[in-house]
């Protein structure tokens, strides 16, 4: 009966471990308006706790599907608000030595509430500064079906929890996405059929990461999927019962489905012939953009230093830097997309060796369509940003 007990012991312990990991939204928010993720994913579980000499049974959760999703509002400003959460169901796994059978599942559910605040780091290239308080339930159950054992845990956690999120997009389409997080949860776990069988506190870090591959779709910008790999490792997770404080990890592949609820819907119409920018008078330059997006094309780029070299040589001492946008999309997406463009703009200029302190940036969204157009309508020459000095 004893080594029944360790070993009931060793796989609550090692189902804790597999139990706390979870997939985070590495998402960074780029359009004001409520925005929503979804994933799907399968976790497998490898666990560095071990029992003392003479343990016996030694079984643990398998691998199994999960699920996570997030809700979140981004402001006019850097700032947004999420809530996130998630469940996984891990597989039932037996051990067996002579006629005694060890058999043991588990299941978790978590939540997230957390601020982000995010940074343009150029042409299509933000991160995410996240943090804010995960709550967590976990329970588990083993039995030995031979002699009638059966152990129960339950485990309530909460704590801080911090992460930082990236993307970068190499096409309009195509780019990579990547986040690492970390908690330290302080949780009450009870046992039931184990010598442990009193509540007790314990601290469990937490810490991962994930990579992944996202694509958005060129009819529908505001919908994006990503594909990925995520790994987890926990620390502190076994038991004090004769037994060490192992180190786990578990980890596996997910698919992820993004949207923002303010964005541009539809198909775009046939492409029209791009817009010839205005003869530079010295003083006046036109920079022009693609649909919903905000990272400086080439030629744009072209069009910024020949304003920087101006504005340097004629010593220019302030350079205004106004955001248009056409009529697609609401009017505060518009808005804040016009300010995207401009911000781009003016990272530009500073690249150039402009200074930053001599550069005043505004947005107009859609009041000051250089072409009238209805409403709805996706007009080029209206996706510019206008530099003056």
């Amino acid at each position: 009966m004893h080594r029944v007990h360790r070993s009931l012991l060793l796989a609550a312990s090692t189902a804790l471990a597999v139990g706390i990991a979870s997939v985070a939204q590495a998402q960074v928010p780029e359009q004001p308006g409520f925005y929503a993720g979804a994933t799907g994913l399968w976790r497998w579980n490898w666990d560095g706790a071990q029992a003392g000499p003479g343990a016996g049974l030694n079984a643990r959760p398998r691998s199994g599907p999960g699920f996570s999703g997030i809700v979140g509002f981004k402001t006019n400003s850097p700032w947004d608000y999420a809530l996130g959460g998630g469940a996984q169901w891990h597989r039932n796994d037996s051990s067996t030595i002579g006629a005694a059978r060890l058999d043991t599942s588990s299941r978790y559910q978590y939540v997230d509430l957390e601020a982000g605040y995010s940074m343009n780091m150029g042409s299509d290239t933000a991160i995410r500064v996240f943090g804010g308080i995960r709550g967590l339930h976990f329970n588990q159950d083993a039995v030995a079906p031979a002699i009638g054992t059966q152990a129960h845990r339950n485990v309530w956690g909460i704590g801080p929890r911090i992460g930082l999120s990236g993307q970068t997009f190499f096409t309009e389409n195509l780019g990579l996405v990547g986040s690492v997080d970390g908690s330290l949860l302080a949780g009450s776990f009870s046992e039931v059929g184990t010598p442990n069988g009193s509540g007790y506190w314990r601290l469990v870090p937490v810490v991962g990461g994930e990579v992944g591959v996202q694509y958005r779709f060129a009819d529908t910008p505001s919908l994006a999927i990503t594909g990925g790999a995520r790994i987890d490792a926990l620390f502190n997770t076994a038991f004090n019962g004769g037994m060490a404080r192992g180190t786990a990890v578990s980890a596996g592949p997910f698919v992820r489905l993004t949207y923002n609820l303010s964005g541009p819907r539809g198909a775009a119409p046939p492409p029209a012939a791009a817009p010839a920018a205005p003869p530079a008078s010295g003083r006046s330059y036109m920079v022009f953009f693609d649909f919903d997006r905000a990272n400086v094309t080439e030629t744009a780029a072209t069009t910024i230093r020949q304003a920087a070299n101006d504005a340097k040589a004629g010593r220019a001492t302030r350079l205004n830097v106004s955001g248009h946008a056409d009529r697609s999309g609401g009017d505060d997406y518009n808005m804040a997309l016009s300010l995207r463009r401009a911000n781009a703009v003016k990272d530009q200029l500073v690249r150039e060796g402009v200074p930053a302190d001599q550069i005043a940036v505004v947005g107009h969204g859609e009041s000051q369509p250089l072409v009238q157009t209805a409403d709805g309508v996706r007009e080029p020459q209206n996706r510019r940003v206008e530099i003056t000095f």
